[in-house]
């Protein structure tokens, strides 16, 4: 399947996301989150229920939660950090959730040098220790 977006369409589905996420009227959140087990994966959609043993930690977005999109890329704005991760645990996947807590969208999670959508100073999370995020960009599909 291939498709192509012009560019007004990329900002506009991007900046449409981040209306979703700030509807609420308050601050969205992003949870971060470890495999349970060596088979397990992120779940399949947002709509399905995370389990809470696996959660490494919860920072809070800005509001606004980002800039508006501009050539297809929407950079978020400043997300707080985690003063002490709930765990010990490597962060594979997050949760964004808008201001009344409803899951939005879910994604992979890497270090600062990895190909993730969620770069974090460490994927490597312990326990009491903070959760940083270095940057969220999303680049619309179809470029």
């Amino acid at each position: 399947m291939i498709m192509r977006l012009a560019t007004p369409a990329r900002d506009a589905l991007n900046n449409a996301l981040a209306r979703l996420i700030d509807a609420a009227g308050s601050a969205g959140s992003l949870d971060i989150y470890m495999l349970g087990t060596a088979r397990s994966t992120m779940p399949a959609t947002p709509q399905v229920k995370a389990d809470p043993s696996l959660l490494l930690g919860s920072l809070t977005l800005s509001h606004p939660c980002a800039e508006q999109s501009s050539g297809g890329i929407m950079n978020f704005s400043a997300v707080s950090e985690e003063d002490a991760a709930k765990r010990d645990g490597h962060a594979a996947w997050a949760r964004l959730r808008d201001g009344d807590g409803n899951a939005v969208i879910d994604w992979d999670v890497g270090d600062a040098e990895s190909d993730a959508v969620i770069k974090l100073n460490t994927a490597d999370i312990r326990k009491g220790g903070p959760i940083r995020i270095k940057s969220i960009t999303i680049t619309a599909p179809g470029a």
